[in-house]
């Protein structure tokens, strides 16, 4: 479901949009200063916009709609995430004019609202430019996608306009015998668009024009976007969807930085190749391995602390169909794989190895993930033994160029997928700390 709300539909008690004259600008609309890092670009003006307000605080917006503060709070850097352009009445097609970006987003906690900067062009934005400095106001559309809308008074969830249940829209604003009001609870919300629009879509949307005791009526999503021809709804595997995307993403990003720390460095301490190192897993256990259910084993497998390194991940994914050469031309794409997909939308909504299924009679894989614990888990006792042994076969590391080949670059998306499930299992149980997320990153260059 595409979900859209504009800044005219909240009260915050000040205009929503303020030009940036300087930091004084950000002070006195007590804004979320701290939280909003951004630069001067040359050719823009920076507009700040009061985007949303949480339910907590502001309550339900003009059109029915509520974003609880969990997930404002939670959700609101997917406007800067996800890298979309600035547009006009959501006319975002991939051809259609980009009139500036996002530079930064941030919840505004003691205010109870989502902020952001946005950095508009200055000749194709002259109009509107005009208009905020004029008229001390613009009007701004923030477009989200989300799984489902919730009714406040039955609490059905409506993944669809068609999939409806009997309060919403007709009973949205009226108070139900408990005190509770009705309208549109949105969970999980990925705003991923900000387009300027005529206020004239608020008065259209709400029925504003009609006489005080008329109802006013809502605007559902199919009908918002009626008005708005040129809108392009994203497919969903460029955002954020899956349930565990959001911590995939923390994850990652703690596993960029790591990696650039590391890449900083001409040469890795030979400790942390010892802890980090895993032998390649002779080929009659690796059959072994390959009889169990994949569901089953990538996950226990994981809860044990243990990951493949890409020698064994694509030796138990493929066997020996895939040459030593394929496998090295992979991990040439590695070294730098965390940072390069930080943004890969694809890698975080990849549920193939999360051990989604319930897992029945485990006593097979078990035993199996027990043989191999002390030679491949991830876990400080092991590791620490692998140390105490003094593995010495890590003496030298070559770095060759970076593969181009987009089979060998869709191969190392998997194994990066598959590295992100592990370690969510990982962090699920409490165990991730930076120690697996070292050993997880050099993993991938030796």
């Amino acid at each position: 479901m595409d979900k859209f709300t504009q800044t005219s539909w909240w009260d915050f008690g000040i205009e929503p949009t303020s030009l940036i004259k300087g930091a004084s600008t950000l002070v006195k609309r007590a804004s979320a200063k701290a939280n909003l890092k951004y630069e001067k670009t040359k050719g823009q003006e920076d507009l700040h916009i009061i985007a949303l307000g949480a339910y907590e605080g502001t309550g339900f917006n003009r059109n029915g709609d509520c974003f609880k503060e969990y997930w404002c709070e939670k959700n609101a850097h997917y406007f800067k995430d996800s890298d979309r352009a600035v547009h006009r009445h959501h006319k975002n097609k991939p051809e259609d004019p980009k009139f500036g970006n996002i530079k930064a987003a941030a919840y505004n906690k003691p205010m109870k609202r989502i902020e952001l900067v946005v950095g508009l062009d200055m000749d194709k934005c002259a109009d509107i430019l005009d208009e905020q400095e004029k008229k001390g106001v613009t009007n701004w559309s923030m477009a989200s996608k989300q799984a489902h809308d919730v009714c406040t008074w039955c609490d059905h969830k409506a993944k669809t306009d068609d999939d409806r249940c009997n309060h919403i829209p007709d009973k949205i604003g009226e108070l139900n015998k408990e005190g509770k009001l009705c309208g549109m609870d949105n969970p999980d919300p990925h705003w991923f668009e900000i387009s300027y629009v005529r206020r004239g879509a608020d008065r259209i949307g709400l029925s504003l024009q009609k006489a005080a005791g008329d109802k006013v009526r809502p605007l559902l999503p199919s009908e918002y976007i009626s008005f708005f021809p040129g809108y392009s709804s994203p497919s969903d595997n460029s955002l954020l969807i899956s349930k565990r995307a959001a911590d995939k993403r923390f994850i990652l990003q703690k596993l960029s930085e790591l990696e650039k720390r590391l890449n900083a460095t001409a040469v890795l301490p030979k400790k942390s190749e010892n802890y980090a190192g895993t032998e390649k897993i002779a080929e009659d256990t690796m059959d072994s391995l390959r009889d169990c259910d994949p569901n089953k084993f990538f996950k226990l497998a994981a809860e044990k602390g243990i990951i493949f390194s890409p020698d064994n991940f694509f030796n138990f994914v493929f066997g020996s169909r895939i040459k030593e050469a394929t496998i090295k031309e992979i991990k040439s794409t590695l070294r730098d794989c965390f940072s390069s997909l930080e943004k890969d939308a694809e890698i975080l909504n990849n549920e193939r190895y999360d051990g989604n299924k319930p897992i029945f009679d485990p006593r097979h894989e078990r035993s199996m993930i027990d043989k191999i614990a002390v030679s491949h888990s991830m876990y400080k006792p092991y590791v620490d033994r692998r140390l105490l042994e003094n593995m010495q076969k890590f003496a030298e590391h070559t770095v060759t160029e970076k593969s181009s080949d987009k089979y060998i670059n869709e191969l190392a998306k998997q194994y990066v997928s598959y590295k992100l499930a592990a370690l969510n299992i990982i962090s699920d149980l409490g165990k991730l700390d930076d120690d697996v997320l070292t050993f997880s990153v050099l993993q991938n260059r030796i």
